[in-house]
Order: structure tokens, then C-alpha cells, then sequence
């Protein structure tokens, strides 16, 4: 059995300059990947691995790359994906919304694979542990941010293979491991047990106990 697990590294010691051009790049591939999701929306191609480029290219009047395009169609089709497997969840559950909402990208983050993006990391490290080069999107752009591990990062990085795409925001990076587990034990009575700001203790089996304590804690 395989788990993903995510840590985040800050991008805060790239200069002020490179922050604003990410930025400007951010805007304009948000505004790309919600229009993927208008496109596909009622009509998902039916390979999603091959977006081939007849297909990326109906999105016109923008300056990202076929690359850049790509990650972003992949990332409109995940988020439509994901949308409509809540949607199923929740029906199967008793929930009587018949309508999935379509999905829209709000946040400043991109998903960029290794076509786009690649965590270097040199052999001998002095003030960072690593380089997240960022090339291939478009407007003659290109980024070397540095990165510093923390103990998260590396805790993970012992465990599991890191996976070859990332989770970009203004300020952070996402970075995935791939863990093995063994294999998955069988079931027993065993129930799960969640603690929150809504109740107290929340049970897998569907029960709630201590729903009072939002208001306690406000």
C-alpha cells in the first residue's frame, strides 16, 4: 500500500524583482487553467493524458507556453475530476443536491510538472539546500528560487521517492512523497475518531459527540 504525504518549503529568499514576475505568472496561468475548466467542463477529452495540441490551443490569447498550457489543462481536469467525485460522495451519503457546482480556481497555484519545474539539488550545499528551477512557461521567463529543507521535508525524503511534479503558490512549494506502507491490514471492528472546531469527536461510523464546543471555544 502507497500513501502521499506533502511538506512545504518557503520561497521567501528569492529577491523582490523574481516575486513579482512569479506573480505575474501566476495571474495569467489561473486565469488559463479556469478557462480549461470552462472547456472541459461538459466536454472532458476522453485520454486526458495525451492533451494533444489542437486541443491545448483552444485557449487563445495567452503568452504560456505549450508546456505551461498542459500543466494547467491537467490541473483544470483534476479539479473537475475531484469536483464531481465529491458530488458522488455526498449523493451516496443521502445529500439531496442533484447539480455538481463547477469548480473554479481561486488561489494563486500552480501544479507544474518536471516539463516546467526541477528541484536541483547540489552536492554540497552552503546557504541552500536546494535550487527549484522553473523554465519552459512563457513571456521569456525563467526562475531559480532558492530552497532550505526543514525537518518535515527531510523526515519525509527518508521515507518515500518525491514525486516529479509540484505544487506552487506566491509564497511556498508543495513538495509530495510517494511512502510505501506495507500491505493494507484487514478490517476489524475498529472505528476512526477525528477532533475538530465543529465537534469534540467525530466517528467514522457516523456519530458526533461534544457538537457544542465551536461555540465554547469562540
Amino acid at each position: 500500500m502507497k500513501i502521499i504525504r506533502s511538506s512545504k518549503c518557503s520561497l521567501k529568499f528569492a529577491t523582490s524583482q523574481k516575486n513579482e514576475q512569479w506573480k505575474s505568472f501566476l495571474t495569467e496561468y489561473v486565469r488559463v487553467v479556469n478557462l480549461y475548466i470552462d472547456l472541459f467542463w461538459f466536454d472532458m477529452p476522453e485520454n486526458n493524458g495525451k492533451l494533444v495540441k489542437e486541443l491545448l490551443d483552444k485557449i487563445e490569447g495567452t503568452w504560456l507556453t505549450q508546456r505551461a498550457k498542459q500543466c494547467a489543462a491537467r490541473q483544470a481536469i483534476g479539479m473537475i475530476k475531484g469536483t464531481r467525485e465529491s458530488h458522488a460522495a455526498n449523493r451516496k451519503e443521502g445529500n439531496r443536491k442533484t447539480t455538481p457546482r463547477k469548480p473554479v480556481l481561486r488561489k494563486a497555484k500552480a501544479v507544474l510538472s518536471m516539463n516546467c519545474a526541477e528541484l536541483q539539488i547540489p552536492d554540497q550545499a552552503f546557504c541552500f539546500d536546494a535550487w527549484l528551477r522553473i523554465s519552459s512557461i512563457g513571456n521569456s521567463l525563467s526562475f531559480y528560487f532558492p530552497i532550505k529543507f526543514h525537518k518535515h521535508y527531510n523526515e519525509l525524503a527518508l521515507l518515500g521517492k518525491r514525486s516529479t511534479s509540484f505544487t506552487i503558490t506566491e509564497n511556498s512549494i508543495q513538495i509530495s512523497f510517494e511512502i510505501e506502507t506495507g500491505k493494507k491490514l484487514p478490517q476489524t471492528g475498529a472505528a476512526g475518531v477525528d477532533t475538530g472546531i465543529n465537534a469534540l469527536a467525530s466517528v467514522s461510523i457516523g456519530e458526533q459527540f461534544g457538537t457544542q464546543i465551536k461555540e465554547l471555544i469562540r
